[in-house]
């Protein structure tokens, strides 16, 4: 049913809550119990249904947080994930959503968009931000906070920007620090792959890719997934970052910082084994539960595979003390890299963060974003390499097609199949905010809903990135020359790196790092001579891949 004519009614606040909560909660139940004797596909009546009255409560939750307060939101988030969040390929929920109800709706306690133009002018909009991020919700009480006492969050994926109406000035004035002393060129020389260190890396994971390839079972594309992928994008993006040389493994002292760092980032604590039910299941309301209902804790964690969480979901979010432990020590690391050496807060502006603060912010920074997407397109583009010889087997293929002739000696088109590859599977399903103002969207059932201030949107760029269209009448062909345009240059519309194209003020500070380093590793893993990005050592570029910096926002 819509919502779309509840505007205005708040004076019938408790008949309209009556009949937007009951009758949806009334066919929940009923659908709910239907599949246990039905089918249960995603276009079988029961499940659609089911899915059209979840959809229901969660829209009227969003446009009227206050009615059924904690408990409505709370109830259609674990539903969602309990029910349609696929580990194995993000991307079957919203497709299964987009099928059902269009391209905009309702699911994971927040207010999805996925049509084109709304994720393009939400991405170049200012930003008020909150403990959204994609699919999760974050404890807002785990977020970093500056050391000084205040309770100011310097979680930067979680502050304001652009003038938004909570922007305090803490977002630019951290990201010209990160301009400063990690986005830098002294970091794009690390990057090249000509550099000493980065040879040696890029050697060692061509040689266990080929390995894996010369096996020849999907055992062994597996553990080269699972073991040499993680090695190198640690050991990689350490480097090119801050400098941390983490090569000489027989070194004890390396070793025990790899040890660290591996840990902090790449661990099975880290991905969410222990503790991910707290957010999973639906954050504070669950950590209430456990806290006096201890055994719910058990069962639930017991149920919940490792697999669904990522790195990304340990920014302290989950309570795991061993995390934090691990956090600090990595941290520890931090601040004496040869990159943070003779780092300085900018004394012209008192928004600049400490070092101190500046690292705590970097630490989860790097565990949700940094260290986890390059992990995710290295994976998805070498498996969609080999799957040319084995066919498609692997749950992180789907980037590029069987058969497909890389330009492996051509960086600008090998940069198109990348970024089409990324297109098709994101590195990163997508992003949230919170609404700095109340705000329509053409939604579910063709109508135009309208939200309040502060309500969480996620922007899916899985859905954006094939909305025909932006895309065309067939958004899922693989196209990379056909799309070269809204890939890449001054039209680009490609939906990624919080970014449309290289526009937008949040637009993430390693896009470029991000892209070369998947060309460099393109390039490796199927025996391309190493290359050098476009004017490498001549002309100055900034972070997000345009000709002169962005600045600090």
């Amino acid at each position: 049913s819509s919502y779309a004519n509840l505007e205005g009614s708040r004076g019938n606040y408790c008949c309209v809550s009556f009949s937007g909560c009951l009758v949806p909660c009334s066919k929940a139940l009923c659908c709910c119990i239907a599949p246990v004797c039905c089918s249960t596909k995603p276009d079988s009546w029961p499940m659609r249904t089911r899915a059209s009255a979840i959809q229901s409560l969660a829209t009227f939750h969003l446009q009227n947080p206050g009615c059924c307060g904690a408990l409505l939101g709370w109830y259609t988030y674990w539903h969602d994930m309990g029910y349609d969040f696929n580990p194995g390929d993000g991307r079957q929920m919203f497709y299964n959503r987009r099928d059902q109800f269009g391209p905009n709706f309702s699911t994971l306690g927040k207010a999805v968009v996925g049509e084109a133009a709304e994720v393009e002018k939400a991405l170049l909009r200012p930003m008020n931000r909150g403990p959204y991020l994609g699919a999760t919700n974050m404890r807002a009480s785990k977020l970093p906070m500056a050391a000084d006492g205040s309770g100011r969050n310097i979680f930067l994926l979680n502050v304001a920007s652009g003038g938004a109406p909570d922007d305090d000035g803490f977002h630019a004035a951290y990201r010209a620090q990160l301009n400063a002393y990690i986005f830098n060129d002294a970091q794009r020389k690390r990057s090249l792959a000509t550099d000493p260190v980065m040879k040696t890396l890029l050697a060692r994971v061509a040689t266990a890719y080929q390995k894996a390839k010369a096996v020849g079972t999907p055992e062994a594309i597996d553990a080269f997934s699972e073991d040499a992928i993680p090695d190198f994008t640690l050991d990689a993006l350490h480097w090119m970052t801050l400098g941390i040389d983490l090569r000489n493994v027989n070194d004890p002292a390396v070793a025990r910082t790899r040890s660290t760092l591996k840990s902090a980032f790449y661990s099975p604590q880290a991905s969410g084994a222990s503790g991910v039910t707290y957010w999973l299941w639906g954050g504070e309301v669950t950590a209430f539960l456990f806290k006096y209902l201890p055994f719910l804790k058990k069962v639930l964690t017991a149920k919940v595979k490792p697999s669904v969480a990522m790195a990304w979901n340990s920014v302290g979010n989950t309570g795991d003390d061993l995390q934090e432990a691990a956090f600090d020590k990595a941290a520890a690391v931090y601040e004496s890299s040869p990159a943070l050496a003779a780092y300085a807060p900018d004394v012209s502006n008192p928004k600049s963060p400490s070092k101190t603060d500046f690292v705590r912010g970097l630490i989860p920074m790097f565990a949700i974003a940094g260290l986890q997407g390059p992990l995710v397109m290295c994976r998805i583009i070498s498996d969609s390499t080999y799957a040319g010889e084995a066919g498609s087997w692997h749950p992180y293929n789907g980037g590029i097609p069987p058969g497909f002739q890389l330009p492996l000696q051509d960086r600008e088109k090998l940069r198109l199949v990348l970024l089409e590859a990324m297109r098709l599977y994101p590195a990163v399903n997508g992003t949230a905010y919170k609404l700095p103002e109340r705000t329509a969207f053409p939604y579910a059932d063709g109508t135009t809903l309208s939200f309040p201030k502060d309500c969480p949107v996620s922007l899916s760029y899985v859905l954006a990135n094939t909305d025909p269209k932006a895309w065309g009448p067939d958004p899922l062909k693989f196209d990379p020359y056909g799309h070269a345009e809204k890939l890449w240059g001054p039209k680009a519309i490609f939906f990624g790196f919080n970014s449309v194209g290289d526009r937008g003020d949040r637009i993430c500070p390693g896009r470029s790092l991000a892209l070369e380093l998947g060309i460099d590793f393109l390039q490796a893993i199927n025996g391309g001579k190493p290359s050098l990005p476009t004017g490498a050592g001549k002309a100055k570029r900034s972070s997000s891949g345009r000709s002169t910096p962005r600045g600090s926002s």
